[in-house]
């Protein structure tokens, strides 16, 4: 531009020539300016300066009446000209190409560039495509990676971000420990302040018109971006220029702050860690041992657990068929109904006079009603159960190995006994609403009905009203208001018929045992996996009906519900680890005068301090 003005001062009234006229002259700025960038591209540019150097007689020097002529001038047009050459053409020309190919610089760099293991000269291309390709092994396709992988992470990441070394093995030293705890801390100050922009971003009017996100897969988790970027500030501090180290010192005294709080708080973590893995343990070999005998030992309870997964297919497929999640075609109970199992402290080969045993009160019905001994079915069972129940206790026995542990005691002469215990369902009557008997090959099951799917046209069948039947077990102690264990939820009772080998009768009628099974354990509606499948469709719901207040434009207030809504939703609790599963076999029935007058275990009084204490240790 200055050579343009220049070019204006010495050169506007002279006289066209072979290339200064109409597409080149300096008349005015942006003629000139035109003329100086033809000028740089080499474009005649000696034809140029000859026109601006010509002189009389081929001109005039000045006009008629004017102080000035059409003339150039030699000295001035061949300084002009070199000095365009050589100030834009030679300098600004080759700077400007220069800045280009800096921009650029990367393609040819890496030809140059020497990989190493600590990075000397930065990571190369191939190192980097390595991290990316480790980084989705972890972030399931979503870009972020939760913080409970950050140290799986790094022990498969190659040094100088990470532990593994060329032969596979870590070396994970005291100060890998300390930078890896303020790397946790750096990344929980980037999920904070990502989640108060989420907040402020779901305040803003501007929401209703940007695109909906997609909701993360994991809740606490950081970008591939700000992963590395704070992996390299702490573990490679050497690369980083000195101004970013300057602007964060704020930020590296906040996470000394944050790495206090973690180390406190894993701390307390630490010490009720060591108590529920002892719990969980002991649960886990619990549920191990249940699963051998139900699987190996016990072909009964096999054909049960054959029966209640063909239920459960049938319940998802239905669900599935018709889109919908199985816990809204899962009904829950109208009433609850709490039975505390009491203890009864009899041997089973000594049972007193009034006790009736279960089989044989079913083969004397069949001999009362029908004159003649006829070889029972299983739903006799049931029905047996359903009559006695009003006016008698039950009398059951565990029969897994798991329950057998928890309910056995010693007798006074050190040898352990299994402990026998008396439930009372009068409660339910005769009717046992919403329960109902299926009947199979060899068993009948008598359960309540839990499901309300669809019919053949594909027609919504209505729920049926159902009671639940929760088991408590009695506490041992005989202290006055001493808490009861709670076992599991009735499932069903199952009912079958097996032959006596022992028995020297030839008739398969006199042979005959009748069995009952009551099996405990959590009804299908009670289970996490269906919680969650109900909160994760709340969820949808309530963003599919916050989008299309969007899309429809409604007030503003019919927002905030729908968002309010969605946010509102309880969090889910921790999946148990104890599944409280059971199986109790029917022995028999008492009356319940007999066994609350001669069997029944009262309370201890005690009139002083020490006395109670005595009795504590007792126990």
């Amino acid at each position: 531009s200055m050579c343009a003005v220049l070019g204006v001062q010495l050169f506007a009234t002279t006289k066209r020539g072979m290339r200064l006229g109409p597409t080149g002259n300096f008349d005015d700025f942006p003629n000139a300016l035109m003329s100086i960038w033809t000028i740089v591209t080499g474009d005649e540019w000696m034809i140029f300066m000859t026109d601006c150097s010509v002189s009389t007689p081929s001109c005039t020097s000045y006009a008629p009446g004017k102080e000035w002529g059409d003339c150039g001038s030699r000295l001035s047009s061949t300084a002009f000209f070199v000095l365009v050459k050589i100030l834009c053409e030679f300098i600004m020309l080759n700077l400007f190409i220069g800045l280009i190919l800096d921009n650029f610089s990367y393609i040819t760099e890496d030809v140059g560039h020497e990989e190493d293991d600590r990075w000397s000269e930065g990571p190369s291309v191939a190192q980097l495509n390595m991290l990316c390709t480790l980084f989705k092994e972890y972030d399931g396709a979503t870009g972020f990676i939760p913080i409970t992988s950050v140290h799986c992470f790094l022990c498969n990441l190659p040094p100088p971000l990470g532990y593994r070394k060329k032969d596979g093995t870590l070396k994970f030293t005291y100060m890998d420990r300390l930078l890896e705890h303020l790397i946790r801390s750096e990344l929980n100050l980037i999920m904070r302040q990502t989640q108060k922009n989420q907040v402020l971003k779901e305040q803003s009017w501007k929401r209703r018109f940007e695109r909906p996100e997609i909701h993360k897969l994991f809740v606490q988790s950081v970008s591939y971006t700000d992963f590395f970027i704070t992996v390299t500030y702490w573990r490679l501090p050497r690369i980083l220029p000195d101004l970013v180290k300057f602007l964060r010192q704020e930020t590296v005294q906040e996470c000394a702050y944050v790495a206090s709080a973690l180390t406190i708080v894993a701390f307390l973590q630490n010490l009720s860690g060591r108590r529920k893995r002892t719990r969980i343990r002991s649960l886990l070999e619990k549920n191990s041992v249940f699963e051998r005998w139900a699987t190996k030992d016990d072909s009964h309870r096999s054909r049960w657990e054959d029966h209640a997964y063909g239920i459960k297919t049938h319940q998802r497929n239905q669900a599935k068929q018709h889109s919908i999640p199985l816990g809204l075609l899962l009904k829950e109970p109208t009433i609850l109904h709490v039975i505390t199992l009491r203890n009864f402290a009899v041997a089973e080969d000594d049972m007193p006079k009034e006790f009736s045993k279960h089989s044989t009160l079913v083969k004397d019905i069949l001999v009362k009603d029908t004159l003649m001994l006829k070889v029972p079915q299983p739903i006799n069972s049931i029905e047996m159960l359903k009559k006695m129940v009003s006016a008698n206790l039950v009398i059951l026995r565990p029969l897994d190995p798991v329950r057998i542990d928890d309910m056995t005691t010693q007798d006074d002469s050190g040898n352990d006994k299994v402990g026998l215990v008396a439930a009372d369902f009068s409660s339910l009557g005769m009717h046992w609403r919403g329960w109902r008997v299926e009947n199979t090959r060899h068993e009948s099951f008598f359960g309540p009905v839990t499901f309300s799917g669809f019919d053949e046209e594909g027609k919504r069948l209505a729920p049926e009203a159902w009671e639940q039947v929760d088991l408590h077990l009695e506490s041992l102690s005989r202290r006055a208001n001493a808490p009861s264990k709670k076992l599991a939820s009735c499932i069903d009772f199952q009912a079958f018929v097996t032959d006596d080998p022992t028995n020297p009768a030839t008739k398969p009628a006199e042979r005959a045992i009748c069995h009952l099974r009551l099996n405990i354990g959590r009804h299908t509606y009670m289970s996490d996996k269906i919680k969650h499948e109900m909160h994760n469709h709340k969820l949808r719901t309530n963003r599919a009906s916050a989008m299309m207040h969007m899309a429809q434009d409604t007030v503003k207030a019919s927002l905030i519900q729908a968002s309010k809504g969605a946010t509102k939703t309880a969090a889910l609790e921790a999946v148990e680890v104890e599944r409280g599963d059971g199986v109790f076999e029917v022995l028999g029935y008492i009356g319940r005068a007999v066994f609350e007058d001669n069997y029944q275990q009262h309370p201890l009084t005690f009139e002083t301090e020490a006395d109670v204490e005595d009795a504590q240790t007792d126990e």
